[in-house]
């Protein structure tokens, strides 16, 4: 029975593989390990034009599709108004096409940061399938 359901499994990822639902593009920077922490603004907001990241080698233009990311929170996505600025938060989720684990010879790392559609997100975690095919990323993107 198990390998009836992981096949079936394998040929439904493999079908939304091949239905042309990756539209966007994501590329994925990364934070140098000496780093430390990441720049964050008065507000708290992490830098999402860090100097110090660079390109990932494998990680560039991978094909993707954006979807909202379900959650029961109710700050899931706001707009938080200082004195001085106003920021807008939001959370989503990438699904990438194509299986980027811990194994991976450059896994994509919860430091880094994913680029879709000319917009930077933060990787709040990182979700590889079981059959190794796709990857999902939460992410978060701050607007200002």
């Amino acid at each position: 029975m198990y390998q009836a359901l992981a096949y079936d499994l394998q040929q439904a990822l493999k079908t939304v593989e091949q239905a042309f639902v990756f539209v966007s593009l994501c590329s994925i920077t990364r934070r140098p390990s000496s780093g430390g922490q990441p720049v964050v603004s008065s507000s708290g907001w992490v830098d999402t034009n860090p100097t110090d990241y660079t390109t990932v080698a494998g990680l560039q233009n991978i094909p993707c599709m954006l979807a909202m990311h379900s959650t029961f929170r109710a700050d899931a996505s706001a707009t938080v108004r200082t004195p001085t600025e106003y920021t807008e938060k939001g959370d989503r989720t990438v699904l990438l096409d194509g299986w980027f684990g811990l194994t991976y010879t450059n896994p994509i790392l919860q430091r880094d940061l994913a680029t879709v559609d000319g917009i930077v997100y933060e990787i709040m975690a990182v979700e590889d399938d079981s059959q190794h095919i796709l990857t999902r990323l939460a992410v978060r993107f701050y607007n200002k």
